[in-house]
């Protein structure tokens, strides 16, 4: 799939996301590639951090993961459209 079918199938899901609609099969999947490879990518740099300061699995590691779980797959980062304030 081209770059830019893909950034136009996620900027039509996340309209449709943040409106609380649900999603077409195609929409799924893109989505959920993204998810999975923007999660892979973050935790990578997450580990690899955490390594180098010596911090990895020390105290709240667990706390630290989930953190960054919640900031990377959350619909404006992985479709990146902003809520509209109604």
């Amino acid at each position: 799939m081209k770059l830019r079918q893909r950034k136009k199938i996620l900027k039509r899901s996340g309209y449709k996301l943040h409106q609380e609609m649900t999603l077409t099969s195609l929409e799924l999947k893109v989505c959920d590639r993204e998810v999975e490879s923007k999660f892979t990518s973050a935790l990578h740099y997450f580990n690899k951090k955490e390594f180098d300061e010596g911090t990895i699995y020390k105290g709240s590691y667990i706390e630290r993961l989930t953190n960054l779980y919640k900031d990377t797959v959350t619909i404006e980062n992985i479709t990146g459209v902003k809520r509209l304030v109604d």
